[in-house]
């Protein structure tokens, strides 16, 4: 998901990574240092606080403010339904053969001695 920071007034996109109604996690280049104070943006949600921690291009956000958590769960993706896989033995009852794929079949099963299917 995206989102934005205001640090001192320039504003910087960010891949939000996670969301709660204390704080945030975001990702992305350059972020601001630890203690930075900023404003987090998303969407409806305009909220400011700190920078809390940062590893690398991951920084944590702690909010001034506790977010309502109606309010954060708008902007947490639902799960989509898990497709389960269907297992079935493929058979030869299950399709249509002609004629001659039939009598291939017959032939490699029974072996007869005339038919050679494979040279």
């Amino acid at each position: 998901m995206t989102a934005s920071i205001d640090v001192a007034g320039e504003e910087r996109d960010v891949k939000l990574r996670n969301l709660s109604p204390h704080g945030a996690m975001i990702e992305g280049e350059p972020l601001p240092g630890e203690g930075d104070k900023l404003l987090f943006i998303k969407q409806d949600i305009r909220v400011s606080g700190k920078v809390a921690w940062r590893e690398g291009n991951r920084a944590g956000i702690a909010f001034d403010l506790l977010l309502p958590i109606d309010i954060v769960m708008r902007h947490v993706p639902q799960k989509r339904a898990k497709m389960q896989p269907k297992f079935a033995r493929p058979g030869l009852s299950a399709q249509k053969l002609t004629p001659e794929e039939k009598r291939f079949a017959e032939n490699y099963v029974w072996g007869d001695p005339l038919v050679r299917p494979f040279g």
